[in-house]
């Protein structure tokens, strides 16, 4: 894959569709943005960048580098983001491998309880928990009883409520 045709065109064939606009309709996005995308009047955005990202099984930074590297303006642009396409290409095969490899020997597959917890206590650890206030609550001023809801937190800096 070097150019956003052929991005779109093995993400149809993935998803067994046969056109664009099933592509579209299963991006979540109109068909006049891919059709947008194929005559290089627009390209991606973030979320349909992520969505092809889950189609392809591809680096999300790797189909923006070739998306970038179609529609730079310069050589030096270009040259840019040409390097960060064959980066991407060198290193496909080593982290594979090490992926793969290191899966054989953990013995992933495997269900083991020991593992289960300690995966489960490791998580507790990223939860925090936040007042969840409905209107009616607020417009009330009963803030009794209201319900907590977990929020997953991008780092465990701070380590929750204490009771």
């Amino acid at each position: 894959m070097n150019t956003l045709d052929e991005i779109l065109d093995e993400a149809v064939k993935m998803l067994g569709k046969e056109s664009d606009r099933q592509l579209a309709i299963h991006m979540g996005v109109t068909p006049q943005s891919v059709s947008q995308w194929r005559k290089k009047i627009s390209a991606p955005d973030m979320y349909a960048l992520m969505q092809l990202q889950q189609i392809l099984q591809r680096d999300a930074r790797e189909l923006s580098a070739i998306i970038e590297a179609e529609r730079a303006k310069t050589e030096e642009k270009r040259g840019f983001w040409e390097g960060i396409k064959r980066d991407f290409s060198k290193n496909t095969l080593p982290v594979a491998l090490v992926v793969a490899t290191t899966l054989a020997l953990s013995g992933l597959g495997e269900k083991s309880y020991a593992n289960d917890m300690a995966y489960r206590e490791a998580q507790k650890a990223n939860v925090y928990y936040v007042k969840q206030y409905t209107r009616q609550a607020v417009s009330n001023h009963s803030l009794r009883n209201i319900p907590f809801t977990a929020v997953r937190a991008a780092s465990p800096a701070y380590p929750g409520p204490t009771t």
